[in-house]
């Protein structure tokens, strides 16, 4: 029997090598894909206080994830056009690690809307969830270059309603980034991007107090990155007073700012 078992084996694979029978196919499902920080990344601006409209978090009650991807099903089966809700479910798959199904929400949502940078930067938080950095910095990178400003290579799409008033300098960039560029290693980066989000909105940044309260509804592991950059930071004097860093006053924070 076990001849006859070999027999069959070196018959197969024969075959296979001759074209005659497909190989069989490896499962790639749950493969992870290959990211890269776009280098060399230019320098922050010196301030970064423009709007983006297209980016703002959904607010749900207080309900389990699996409620609320119930109720994206429903809307999604209602309307399979429905962008934001591919946008939000892929993010809430993030929290659950199911990264295929994330991935491939966000894969139809950047199908139906590839102008649209929520697409992409909630898909950079989604990433950062599955702690995949580099993911991340990558998937913010193409959302801030999308935004017409000189932060990025890309260029802005030209007749966009989302980019009204944004320009390169969209508040969400520079600490983003920073988280990013942080857990991916790249603290010098971090730090710099930290800095001209400190110098944007110093009511947020400036302190360990005031990033408390900004933060306080994150992510866990999203809080945990900001304050280990903000802590960095602070302990970096060149950073904050030979030029690098210069306080302008309490800053203005604009209701339309979300808390991400």
């Amino acid at each position: 029997m076990k001849r006859h078992r070999h027999w069959m084996a070196a018959l197969l694979a024969g075959l296979v090598l001759a074209g005659c029978v497909p190989a069989p196919r490896k499962n790639t499902a749950s493969a992870p894909t290959t990211c890269a920080i776009l280098h060399p990344v230019p320098p922050p601006h010196p301030f970064y206080v423009g709007a983006d409209v297209d980016v703002r978090v959904e607010q749900w009650p207080d309900l389990p994830v699996v409620d609320v991807v119930t109720q994206l099903d429903q809307r999604i089966a209602a309307n399979p056009h429905d962008v934001d809700a591919f946008i939000q479910r892929g993010y809430e798959y993030a929290q659950r690690n199911q990264r295929v199904r994330s991935g491939g929400d966000f894969a139809r949502a950047q199908a139906l809307a590839p102008d649209r940078t929520r697409v992409y930067w909630s898909q950079g938080w989604a990433r950062f969830s599955l702690g995949e950095s580099v993911c991340a910095i990558e998937a913010w990178q193409h959302a801030a270059g999308m935004l017409g400003g000189s932060d990025m290579a890309w260029p802005a799409s030209q007749h966009n309603p989302w980019r009204a008033n944004v320009g390169g300098d969209a508040f969400w960039v520079p600490y983003t980034l920073a988280i990013g560029y942080w857990t991916a290693g790249e603290h010098e980066m971090a730090l710099d991007y930290y800095s001209a989000a400190a110098r944007s909105f110093p009511g947020r940044f400036a302190t360990l107090e005031a990033l408390n309260t900004y933060s306080r509804n994150w992510k866990p592991r999203e809080q945990r990155a900001i304050l280990e950059v903000a802590q960095a930071w602070m302990a970096d004097g060149t950073r904050n007073y030979q030029g690098r860093w210069v306080h302008h006053g309490p800053g203005i924070v604009p209701a339309w700012i979300p808390q991400h």
